[in-house]
């Protein structure tokens, strides 16, 4: 499934990692990218627990 002008968040370039402790503003931008979705259908499916879905930009 292709998701056209999907909401996503990008990390800064300097991203510290291990990420911080405290409660320090990360500043990541907020864009709009058209992505596909690989998470497997039946992970989706109602009823279904999944916490997460792998999706990859469309260029």
């Amino acid at each position: 499934m292709i998701i056209e002008n999907c909401p996503v968040f990008r990390p800064p370039a300097n991203l510290p990692w291990p990420l911080p402790e405290e409660n320090d503003e990360l500043g990541f931008d907020v864009g709009v990218q058209d992505v596909i979705i690989m998470t497997q259908s039946c992970d989706l499916a109602s009823g279904q627990k999944s916490d997460m879905i792998i999706s990859y930009p469309v260029f």
